[in-house]
Parts: structure tokens; sequence; C-alpha cells
């Protein structure tokens, strides 16, 4: 489902892009994840991002702007019930957060005990709360990720090489 949606946006961002990445707990193999796909896409210019809306709008993505003020353009895919299928977060390439999406996804990949240790929380919060919470649900995780993106922080800092291209660590 990634590889579709990248191949449809790759043309709509043109110049403007630098990567499609996918992130979230669906691109973690064996992590226990909504049927959603999350993705990054980082570009050179975020300003320029608002130009390709209606090319957005036409493959199914609803534009809505800053949804969590992170300095992006995030766009939406639902089905016809509402239900979200894709989450789009375009960042500027320097943006911290996008490099720190791309390390917590990097760090749950090759950390088999931090990987456990968030489905097993994902799934205490999921008994309590189901489907009908997703905000205390969503707020339960948040002190084990605080302590699982510091983790990762730590891991991606003593990397002897970063990914192709990186000179600087930009990482909130």
């Amino acid at each position: 489902m990634f590889q579709d949606i990248k191949s449809k946006l790759i043309p709509i961002f043109g110049d403007n892009l630098v990567a499609v990445e996918h992130i979230g707990s669906t691109s973690v193999p064996g992590m226990l994840a909504k049927p959603q796909i999350d993705i990054l896409v980082m570009v050179k210019n975020i300003e320029a991002v608002k130009a390709i809306y209606p090319q957005m709008v036409s493959i199914g993505f609803t534009p809505r702007g800053d949804y969590i003020e992170q300095q992006e353009e995030s766009f939406l895919l639902t089905d016809s019930s509402g239900k979200r299928l894709y989450s789009i977060h375009t960042m500027q390439q320097d943006n911290p957060h996008a490099t720190m999406y791309i390390v917590f996804r990097d760090y749950l990949r090759s950390h088999e005990a931090a990987r456990k240790q968030y489905i097993a929380k994902k799934l205490q919060l999921h008994k309590l709360y189901g489907a009908s919470d997703y905000n205390a649900y969503d707020f339960g995780k948040e002190e084990l990720l605080r302590e699982l993106k510091a983790d990762a922080r730590s891991w991606y800092e003593a990397l002897p090489s970063k990914r192709p291209g990186e000179t600087d660590l930009y990482i909130v």
C-alpha cells in the first residue's frame, strides 16, 4: 500500500521532493498497528506545498495544514465511512521532527526489546480503552514514547555513520 501511494506522490511533489518514507507502526515489522499507513514526505521548500493541494485532492487526500504544529503540511485519506487509511506528514528536509520520525522507526526496527515494550504498552492501553477513547489511549503512550525516543536519539548519535546524505543531526 505504501509503494502504491509513493508512486502517486513522486510526480505530484516533483522537483521539490527530497524523500518519501514509510513511518509509523506499520513501517516496523512485527509492530502492533492500526490499519493506517503513515508517510513522511520531505521537501526542499515547505511553503511550495500549498500549490499542490489541488493535485493531492485529485488523488483523494484532504489537506489539513500544520495540523499537529510541527511546521508541516499534512494530508489525510479516508474511506467512505471516514476511517483513516493514510496520513501524510510533509516537512522541510531540515525539520527536526522529520529526522526523529525516521530515527524512531529505525530504532524500533533494530531493537527488539524496545519494540516488544511498545507493543506491550499498546496492548495494555487497548485493553483499557478499546477503540472508544483514542485520546486516552494516545495519552497513555506518552511517557513510554518519551523514554523510547530518548533511547533512539542516543542510539542514533552513537552510530558511526548516518543515513546517506546526512551531515548534521536535526532531531528534537
